[in-house]
């Protein structure tokens, strides 16, 4: 899955402490959005479900 910021431009990586709540997984390491809310990519900085422990 493409990781974009809010301007849409590309985040090559995540911290390891970046974390889906709905799967669980760092986001780093998914397939797809479970939420599909970013069109199949991920924007930590708009997404409700995205945090770092």
């Amino acid at each position: 899955m493409e990781i974009i910021d809010a301007y849409g431009d590309r985040i090559f990586v995540l911290p390891d402490n970046a974390k889906c709540r709905c799967t669980g997984e760092n986001p780093d390491y998914m397939d797809e959005c479970p939420t599909g809310e970013f069109d199949g990519s991920c924007c930590p900085e708009m997404c409700k479900h995205y945090e770092e422990d």
